[in-house]
Protein backbone atom coordinates (compact mmCIF):
# COMPACT_ATOMS: atom_id res chain seq x y z
CA UNK A 1 0.00 0.00 0.00
CA UNK A 2 2.82 2.40 0.82
CA UNK A 3 4.35 1.70 -2.59
CA UNK A 4 1.09 2.71 -4.24
CA UNK A 5 0.89 5.95 -2.27
CA UNK A 6 4.48 6.94 -3.00
CA UNK A 7 4.14 6.07 -6.69
CA UNK A 8 1.09 8.32 -6.81
CA UNK A 9 3.18 11.29 -5.72
CA UNK A 10 6.01 12.78 -7.60
CA UNK A 11 7.05 9.35 -8.35
CA UNK A 12 10.12 9.43 -8.98
CA UNK A 13 12.98 7.25 -10.08
CA UNK A 14 20.10 5.26 -9.90
CA UNK A 15 23.37 4.24 -9.01
CA UNK A 16 22.57 0.79 -10.44
CA UNK A 17 23.51 1.57 -14.06
CA UNK A 18 20.29 -0.22 -15.00
CA UNK A 19 18.00 0.68 -17.83
CA UNK A 20 14.33 0.52 -17.07
CA UNK A 21 12.47 -0.54 -20.17
CA UNK A 22 8.86 -0.54 -21.20
CA UNK A 23 7.63 -0.51 -24.78
CA UNK A 24 6.01 2.85 -25.43
CA UNK A 25 5.71 5.22 -28.35
CA UNK A 26 7.63 8.05 -26.70
CA UNK A 27 10.37 6.21 -24.87
CA UNK A 28 11.35 4.44 -21.74
CA UNK A 29 12.41 5.93 -18.46
CA UNK A 30 16.16 5.41 -18.32
CA UNK A 31 17.94 5.16 -15.00
CA UNK A 32 21.55 6.36 -14.93
CA UNK A 33 24.32 7.81 -12.75
CA UNK A 34 24.28 11.41 -11.58
CA UNK A 35 27.27 12.23 -13.80
CA UNK A 36 25.15 11.41 -16.85
CA UNK A 37 22.32 13.76 -15.87
CA UNK A 38 21.29 16.45 -18.33
CA UNK A 39 18.44 18.91 -18.30
CA UNK A 40 18.49 19.97 -21.96
CA UNK A 41 15.19 18.30 -22.85
CA UNK A 42 12.10 17.52 -20.78
CA UNK A 43 12.72 13.80 -21.31
CA UNK A 44 16.33 13.97 -20.09
CA UNK A 45 15.27 16.05 -17.09
CA UNK A 46 12.55 13.55 -16.19
CA UNK A 47 15.02 10.65 -16.49
CA UNK A 48 17.27 12.57 -14.08
CA UNK A 49 14.30 13.05 -11.73
CA UNK A 50 13.55 9.31 -11.64
CA UNK A 51 17.26 8.44 -11.48
CA UNK A 52 17.72 10.62 -8.40
CA UNK A 53 14.91 8.73 -6.67
CA UNK A 54 16.39 5.37 -7.60
CA UNK A 55 19.81 6.50 -6.33
CA UNK A 56 18.15 7.69 -3.10
CA UNK A 57 20.05 10.94 -3.61
CA UNK A 58 17.93 13.63 -1.99
CA UNK A 59 20.12 16.57 -3.00
CA UNK A 60 20.12 15.42 -6.62
CA UNK A 61 16.36 15.00 -6.43
CA UNK A 62 15.98 18.62 -5.32
CA UNK A 63 18.20 19.69 -8.25
CA UNK A 64 15.70 18.13 -10.68
CA UNK A 65 12.89 20.33 -9.30
CA UNK A 66 12.20 24.01 -9.79
CA UNK A 67 13.29 26.15 -6.85
CA UNK A 68 9.66 26.61 -5.82
CA UNK A 69 8.89 22.88 -6.04
CA UNK A 70 12.00 21.97 -4.03
CA UNK A 71 11.16 24.54 -1.34
CA UNK A 72 7.57 23.28 -1.12
CA UNK A 73 8.68 19.66 -0.87
CA UNK A 74 11.19 20.46 1.88
CA UNK A 75 8.54 22.43 3.78
CA UNK A 76 6.05 19.55 3.43
CA UNK A 77 8.55 17.09 4.88
CA UNK A 78 9.30 19.39 7.80
CA UNK A 79 5.68 20.37 8.48
CA UNK A 80 4.52 16.76 8.43
CA UNK A 81 7.61 15.47 10.25
CA UNK A 82 8.35 13.00 7.47
CA UNK A 83 11.69 11.45 6.65
CA UNK A 84 12.43 12.29 3.00
CA UNK A 85 14.85 9.38 2.77
CA UNK A 86 12.04 7.00 3.69
CA UNK A 87 10.02 8.29 0.72
CA UNK A 88 12.95 7.65 -1.60
CA UNK A 89 13.49 4.16 -0.22
CA UNK A 90 9.81 3.22 -0.49
CA UNK A 91 9.62 4.45 -4.04
CA UNK A 92 12.80 2.63 -5.03
CA UNK A 93 11.58 -0.65 -3.55
CA UNK A 94 8.28 -0.48 -5.46
CA UNK A 95 9.33 0.89 -8.84
CA UNK A 96 9.68 -1.65 -11.63
CA UNK A 97 9.43 0.27 -14.89
CA UNK A 98 8.19 3.44 -16.50
CA UNK A 99 7.56 4.87 -19.94
CA UNK A 100 6.58 8.20 -21.39
CA UNK A 101 3.36 7.48 -23.23
CA UNK A 102 2.39 10.96 -24.34
CA UNK A 103 3.72 14.51 -24.47
CA UNK A 104 1.79 17.75 -24.70
CA UNK A 105 2.13 21.44 -23.99
CA UNK A 106 0.18 23.04 -21.15
CA UNK A 107 0.55 26.79 -20.63
CA UNK A 108 4.30 27.33 -20.09
CA UNK A 109 4.97 23.66 -19.31
CA UNK A 110 5.71 20.50 -21.23
CA UNK A 111 3.69 17.60 -19.89
CA UNK A 112 5.15 14.10 -20.03
CA UNK A 113 2.56 11.46 -19.27
CA UNK A 114 4.29 8.50 -17.64
CA UNK A 115 3.00 4.97 -17.10
CA UNK A 116 4.67 3.52 -14.02
CA UNK A 117 4.46 -0.14 -13.05
CA UNK A 118 5.11 -1.08 -9.44
CA UNK A 119 6.31 -4.32 -7.87
CA UNK A 120 2.74 -5.58 -7.44
CA UNK A 121 1.94 -5.06 -11.12
CA UNK A 122 -0.29 -2.05 -10.58
CA UNK A 123 0.14 0.80 -13.05
CA UNK A 124 -0.10 4.52 -12.52
CA UNK A 125 -0.58 7.01 -15.31
CA UNK A 126 0.76 10.38 -14.15
CA UNK A 127 1.31 13.72 -15.86
CA UNK A 128 4.67 15.28 -14.98
CA UNK A 129 4.96 18.97 -15.77
CA UNK A 130 8.32 20.49 -16.61
CA UNK A 131 9.29 24.10 -17.21
CA UNK A 132 12.46 25.93 -18.15
CA UNK A 133 14.25 27.48 -15.19
CA UNK A 134 17.73 28.93 -15.45
CA UNK A 135 18.15 27.46 -18.94
CA UNK A 136 17.33 23.92 -17.80
CA UNK A 137 14.18 21.80 -17.78
CA UNK A 138 12.93 21.16 -14.24
CA UNK A 139 9.96 19.32 -12.75
CA UNK A 140 7.35 21.68 -11.32
CA UNK A 141 4.30 21.10 -9.18
CA UNK A 142 2.62 24.42 -9.96
CA UNK A 143 0.04 22.63 -12.12
CA UNK A 144 -0.56 19.68 -9.81
CA UNK A 145 -4.16 20.79 -9.23
CA UNK A 146 -4.91 21.64 -12.86
CA UNK A 147 -8.23 20.09 -13.85
CA UNK A 148 -7.13 20.07 -17.49
CA UNK A 149 -4.48 17.46 -16.63
CA UNK A 150 -6.80 15.12 -14.69
CA UNK A 151 -7.60 12.98 -17.77
CA UNK A 152 -3.91 12.04 -17.85
CA UNK A 153 -4.00 10.50 -14.37
CA UNK A 154 -5.17 6.96 -13.81
CA UNK A 155 -4.66 3.91 -11.63
CA UNK A 156 -4.79 0.52 -13.31
CA UNK A 157 -4.76 -2.33 -10.79
CA UNK A 158 -2.95 -5.55 -11.59
CA UNK A 159 -5.37 -8.19 -12.80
Amino acid sequence: MANRIVAGFLVLLVGMMATVSYAAPHGQIVIFDKGQATYDTPENALNSFFSAYMAEDLEWHYQTLTEAAAAEKKADFERNQLDPMAELAIFRSGFVEGAITETLDYLDARVLVVRITDDIGDQFLLPYTLVMEGGEWKVTNKYSDAEALEPYSDFIPYQ
